[in-house]
């Protein structure tokens, strides 16, 4: 069902409706994870965009403290008890990811979820720049306009926040429109204006890495 402008399991199980091969995966950490008692934030990250603009101006060389096994989620412990959770293309459902990580959740006295969209997808909305931020909040401060119908959030992020509501989390949801990808130093500026906001620690500022060719068109 839809659960104000997320899409929300329909079950507090956070389990999809209907079974798959994705859910009778065995998903375990490569490494026994220690769950602080009290932890201040907990970040979650999702899609390409933003996991590489973390990756480069967040956690540089850092290494996870453990990894799920059979995804692609990975755990980071910061300075000040705070914990970065990256989360990129996986097998498994969006519910049963939330469900491993629930521990980090239930221990965190806020979660910031971040996700990314292009701009001309975003519906309802006048504005056109380079970098739009909409955010949903849960008894927390709202520092963005919020994400209005029919505009939608899918996959970990819908999930991570619904969690947060039926557990009655602090939680505040980001969805970063932009204009058009890769990313570079105009249009994640705004972006770097909410990391700081949120009170993670920049290492450096975004710069577009030079990548190979897409196709074989030479002008």
């Amino acid at each position: 069902m839809v659960f104000g402008e997320i899409v929300e399991p329909s079950t507090r199980a956070l389990c999809t409706d209907e079974f798959s091969e994705n859910e009778i995966l065995e998903l375990s950490w490569n490494a026994t994870p220690t769950i602080a008692s009290a932890i201040n934030k907990v970040f979650v990250i999702e899609t390409a965009p933003l996991l590489s603009f973390f990756k480069m101006c967040i956690l540089g060389d850092q290494e996870p403290i453990c990894k799920l096994n059979e995804t692609n989620v990975k755990v980071y412990e910061l300075h000040d008890n705070d914990y970065i959770i990256t989360c990129e293309n996986s097998k498994a459902t969006a519910g049963h990811i939330t469900e491993k990580v629930a521990p980090w959740l239930k221990q965190a006295s806020e979660v910031v979820v971040l996700t990314s969209g292009l701009v001309s997808l975003l519906e309802n909305s006048d504005k056109r720049s380079s970098c739009i931020i909409k955010q949903l909040a849960y008894n927390t401060e709202r520092v963005h306009p919020n994400l209005d119908v029919p505009n939608l959030v899918t996959g970990i992020s819908a999930s991570v926040f619904s969690y947060c509501v039926h557990t009655n989390t602090s939680c505040s949801l980001f969805k970063i429109f932009f204009d058009e990808l890769p990313l570079d130093s105009i249009n994640t500026m705004p972006l770097l204006d909410l990391i700081e906001t949120v009170g993670l620690n920049v290492l450096k500022t975004y710069k577009l890495e030079a990548t190979a060719s897409h196709s074989n068109l030479y002008i």
